[in-house]
């Protein structure tokens, strides 16, 4: 399985202004598969992760703004001119004391208004962190394409979080408040809570075949499995799942309150990724763990390629992978991306990959040729 589809070319200009190490650039952004080659330091991944900001309005190396900004710049801009459905559109994005968000040159104040004009998908070096890591890794990958496939999830998400971080607030100052205050929360807690569960319950079933033929893919026999393990069970009907959350609430309620934590939710679940039913996380070797980490990554792309249709485009970003996979696995990735509507991939040389790719470029010193 390729990935030739109806989904189109996400980018066709790329501008930045003291981003990272890019005093200034303006690049036309090729369709197809583009090698970036240059030496470590050159500025490749520069380019990668300000693509995926313009997603996004996320860093997939960093949370603190700042360090998206040149040294010698009090701020950055980005400018991202689309592809997608034939009609021109520009998003930018300011940052200087704070973060100013246009779309065709209107002014945007939610980010949520901003982000999935376009799609992308990255691969890291760090994405072992989705096999190796902590849970909360795996619920920042289903948040992060749950969000992707449907403005619902990111709303309910928000709104589940800000609930969290007030009861946990208020669990820390019970003393003051007392249990009418905490109940409160609780139902707002239980409303939004379940409802991200049963999306993640459905978005982890509608990834599941796809996970599935990428394990094929790099496994061979091996069957690679994930599955969403919430504290409610696996029913998936809304008012069941808001009813056991609600219980788990009341029954936890005594230790939450000397913990000053809230210790039931979707916070706290887990996505379990097993390999001939084997769980990854403790029997997995290095290089097990690295291409499920891969395999993910490609089963989400698909997921978005077949949900975005032709109406949006669809960039997969590859920094520096490739060196991480055997010389078998590193041609079955090359050999299933051939088809990308648009990709872009570093790499420090492009001997071995260019007859994979549509055209390759060289970044030096904050240009690209």
């Amino acid at each position: 399985m390729s990935f030739g589809g109806a989904a189109p070319v996400a980018l066709v200009k790329l501008e930045l202004a003291g981003f990272r190490s890019y005093q200034s650039l303006a690049w036309p952004v090729p369709p197809g598969v583009t090698l970036l080659t240059g030496a470590n330091g050159a500025g490749k991944t520069n380019l990668l992760e300000a693509v995926h900001y313009a997603a996004l309005l996320r860093s997939f190396r960093t949370r603190n703004l700042q360090e998206l900004r040149r040294w010698d710049s009090p701020g950055f801009s980005l400018v991202a001119t689309l592809g997608g459905d034939g009609l021109t559109r520009q998003l930018r994005v300011t940052q200087q004391q704070e973060r100013s968000l246009q779309v065709d040159g209107v002014p945007i104040i939610r980010a949520s208004d901003f982000i999935n004009h376009f799609l992308a998908v990255a691969f890291i070096p760090e994405d072992i962190g989705l096999v190796k890591g902590p849970a909360s890794e795996r619920r920042r990958f289903l948040d992060i394409l749950g969000s992707q496939l449907d403005a619902g999830y990111l709303r309910a998400l928000s709104e589940y979080n800000q609930v969290l971080r007030q009861r946990n607030a208020l669990l820390r100052q019970y003393a003051q408040f007392g249990d009418r205050a905490l109940e409160a929360f609780d139902q707002q807690l239980v409303a939004f809570g379940a409802a991200i569960i049963q999306r993640r319950l459905l978005l982890v079933e509608e990834l599941r075949p796809e996970l599935e033929e990428s394990g094929r893919q790099f496994f061979g026999d091996g069957s690679l499995l994930a599955r969403y393990t919430p504290v409610t069970g696996t029913e998936s009907g809304l008012e069941t799942l808001t009813a056991r959350l609600f219980d788990l609430l009341v029954k936890n309620r005594d230790r939450e309150k000397r913990d000053g934590v809230t210790l039931v939710g979707p916070h706290r679940d887990e996505l379990l990724l097993t390999l001939d039913t084997r769980p990854l996380a403790a029997f997995g070797s290095e290089g097990q763990c690295r291409t499920t980490a891969l395999a993910l990554r490609l089963a989400s792309y698909r997921l978005l390629q077949r949900q975005a249709g032709d109406q949006r485009g669809l960039i997969l970003l590859v920094d520096d992978v490739l060196g991480e996979l055997d010389a078998v696995r590193r041609r079955t990735f090359l050999d299933l991306i051939r088809q990308c509507p648009q990709a872009l991939i570093t790499v420090t040389t492009a001997d071995e990959c260019a007859p994979w790719a549509d055209q390759v470029v060289t970044v030096h010193d904050g240009a690209v040729n």
